[in-house]
């Protein structure tokens, strides 16, 4: 079981004085009970599976998340966005040459900015439909699934969830093949006219008892969204549920433009002719969700089923994390804490080495950028965060082999962790959830190997002093 065997000298005695953590021993005391030895071990089980959370938040991530693809490993993947729009602002009255001018519609386009992150081949058309929503947005309390002071949550109290459905009108307003260039700045599509005439005549429609409240306040955006949201309940971008090429994301700064001039009410062909722009624009991030869906049936995840463990034995010697779905890796420590019990000791270093299985990612379907680390139960329920330096939560960097990408790993500093579990009276270490830090944004995963895969195998690296038995 050990790798190496040490007699400790003066540069671990200073190590050791250096070190903040509580359960450190001071240079200065004095070991009479047995050697002091310093041991380096690789070996303890550490025992990984695969985790479904129930559903997680999903609005108020300013991200909408639109396509499909599909992967070998975790199925098929399909994203749909649901959102409001309002008032920034309402047609102008011109005045030019002292002759009131006639506004008079043009067109209407929908914009959607680029995130330039995206999942799938890109280079694939997908048909894109743009829906009437017709449903309620409706949100709902938030499970406790990590402690609001502990993880940053925008939104703590209310959310609208990847799970949650929303009706939306048949047929379409339009129904478009898109190919996505997410490089570029924005996505621009026209709209048919007959949809732009109505925003544009929304005015119109307002009761005269609003258009009161605005005249009085002057404030034509306050007074109105509640009777737009009532007129025109929001907008779904959503493609057919066999699609299989991307998904893409879109992000803040989403608008209806509606495009309009104004003539002169006198002389319309005097030439006399101002152009204009109105915007209604996606302001309500509250009631901005992703609903993302993933039919597993035919992979490995085919048993997978919500708050339930699913061992990386019964899935090809690996486990899985993925965004957006809410699928993490549990790791479990069952025989650490009985192991170190036997003796007195102070571990110096703990690391917990994540590898990427070989060949499970590539430029289209890129791993999680970076990795974060909290603890759970026997539930399946996050519980809290790891903390690294300081305050913060635990969260690493992947670091990728570039020469022949077969060892690109995380590597977790679990010391302080460690040290504080083995002065807790529970049987067993705490167990870690290996979820990814953006969980509510994206669509990445990435395929852990586990203690039996052939070539990339997880491994708990500890440095530990033994300076006698109990």
């Amino acid at each position: 079981m050990y790798k190496g065997l040490i007699v400790l000298c003066f540069g671990v005695l200073a190590v050791l004085t250096s070190c903040e953590d509580s359960g450190s021993l001071n240079a200065s005391e004095n070991f009479t009970s047995g050697g002091l030895q310093t041991i380096y071990v690789d070996t303890f089980s550490v025992v990984t599976s695969t985790v479904l959370m129930d559903s997680i938040p999903s609005s108020f991530k300013q991200t909408l998340l639109v396509g499909g693809y599909s992967d070998p490993l975790l199925g098929k993947i399909n994203s749909s966005t649901n959102f409001q729009i309002s008032y920034s602002s309402d047609i102008e009255a011109e005045v030019l040459s002292e002759d009131i001018k006639l506004p008079i519609y043009d067109s209407v386009v929908l914009l959607l900015p680029y995130k330039n992150r995206y999942y799938g081949d890109t280079t694939k058309a997908m048909t894109l439909h743009i829906n009437e929503v017709k449903g309620t947005f409706t949100q709902r309390s938030l499970p406790e699934y990590v402690p609001i002071d502990k993880v940053p949550v925008i939104n703590p109290t209310f959310a609208i969830y990847n799970t949650s459905n929303i009706s939306y009108s048949s047929p379409s307003i339009l129904s478009k093949s898109i190919t996505f260039f997410p490089g570029r700045d924005s996505l621009k599509i026209r709209l048919p006219d007959d949809f732009g005439t109505r925003l544009f005549n929304v005015n119109k429609s307002i009761p005269d008892a609003v258009m009161y409240e605005y005249t009085k306040s002057g404030n034509f955006s306050l007074i109105t969204n509640w009777f737009l949201t009532d007129f025109f309940k929001g907008i779904n971008l959503s493609v057919d549920n066999n699609t299989d090429a991307c998904i893409i994301s879109f992000g803040a700064g989403t608008v209806v433009r509606v495009y309009y001039h104004a003539t002169s009410l006198k002389d319309a062909n005097s030439g006399d002719r101002v152009n204009k722009r109105f915007d209604f624009e996606l302001t309500n991030f509250y009631n901005q969700y992703n609903q993302i869906d993933a039919d597993r049936s035919a992979t490995p995840l085919s048993a997978l089923s919500a708050a339930k463990i699913l061992p990386s034995e019964t899935t090809g010697n690996v486990s899985f994390v993925q965004s957006g779905i809410g699928i993490y890796t549990k790791v479990e420590f069952p025989s650490l804490k009985g192991f170190l019990k036997k003796s007195k000791f102070v571990i110096l270093d703990a690391i917990l080495e994540v590898p990427l299985a070989a060949y499970t990612y590539d430029g289209q379907t890129p791993p999680i950028s970076q990795l974060a680390c909290y603890t759970t139960d026997v539930s399946n329920v996050i519980s809290g965060a790891v903390f690294g330096s300081g305050n913060s939560a635990l969260v690493v960097p992947i670091r990728y082999d570039r020469e022949y990408a077969i060892n690109t790993k995380y590597l977790f500093p679990l010391t302080s962790f460690l040290n504080t579990e083995i002065k807790t009276n529970a049987p067993v270490i705490t167990p870690l959830a290996l979820i990814s830090p953006n969980i509510f944004s994206e669509v990445n995963r990435i395929v852990i190997g586990n203690r039996f895969h052939p070539t990339n195998k997880i491994k708990l690296k500890i440095y530990y002093t033994q300076y006698g038995t109990n």
